[in-house]
């Protein structure tokens, strides 16, 4: 699916009561990401990344200016097309812990969204669930165990199993390695990138690190403090950066390569 973002802004409101004017997280954006591409956004903190990933999975209505999945606004969407849109658009999160329900088994997390978009039968769902787990390098065995009982790297994986469990078409991936040592961070992103050469799904990459972006990235759109400052191919930013937040960005990047 392709995602047009045009002049996008969301302010933040500093009370009822406060003389002081609204805060810009984002102030702008504009940003063209085409279907099947993996497009990284990357920034410092407060550059306003998260904000921008809120907004594509319609957590976080825009102050002004619109988004377009599909050719279709989402903030527009009730009934049967919302529910098919929340189908489409999945997303995988930093704190791979945060995401689970402690209490309940990684498989049914991982089938909760068959049930609720009654995908298949009973005993189809559960065969979904070993398939993706295989996919995702976790064995069958998995199924029936509790996030504090696997490591960052393997609760990672069932987020991405479950993100992919409806076959989305967008998926929005927000910091999901930043908190994972380098060797975890490698298998990681060598993972997303092999699902995405498998399903040609469109993916938004929020990070932090270019190092990170370079490996995974078709493109790169640079932010900071809510403007979009660069954006275009990874080569192009990578080899003749212009800006000097990518320069800066550039020049603190760490080395990680993914095997051939």
């Amino acid at each position: 699916m392709k995602i047009e973002i045009n002049n996008l802004s969301v302010s933040y409101s500093s009370g009822m009561f406060s003389r002081r004017e609204p805060t810009k997280a984002l102030d702008g954006i504009n940003l063209s990401i085409p279907a099947g591409c993996t497009m990284g956004i990357v920034g410092e903190s407060g550059s306003g990344k998260s904000t921008l990933g809120r907004v594509l999975l319609r957590m976080l209505t825009p102050t002004k200016g619109h988004i377009h999945i599909a050719e279709t606004d989402p903030y527009a969407l009730k009934g049967k097309d919302l529910f098919e849109f929340r189908r489409q658009v999945q997303a995988v999160f930093q704190d791979s812990g945060a995401s689970l329900n402690p209490r309940q088994p990684v498989g049914i997390s991982i089938r909760e969204g068959l049930d609720i978009h009654r995908v298949g039968t009973n005993s189809s769902r559960d065969e979904a669930v070993i398939a993706l787990l295989e996919k995702v390098g976790l064995a069958a065995d998995y199924y029936d165990r509790l996030p504090h009982t696997l490591s960052g790297g393997q609760r990672q994986r069932i987020n991405i199993a479950r993100a992919l469990a409806l076959s989305p078409s967008v998926l929005i991936a927000d910091e999901p390695v930043s908190a994972l040592d380098i060797s975890v961070q490698s298998q990681i992103l060598e993972l997303l990138s092999d699902l995405r050469r498998q399903t040609g799904m469109t993916m938004v990459f929020i990070s932090h690190d270019l190092g990170v972006v370079r490996e995974l990235c078709d493109r790169v759109a640079i932010m900071h403090r809510g403007h979009l400052v660069e954006e275009g191919s990874v080569e192009q930013v990578f080899n003749a950066p212009r800006h000097p937040v990518t320069q800066g960005l550039l020049s603190d990047m760490p080395s990680l390569d993914l095997p051939n």
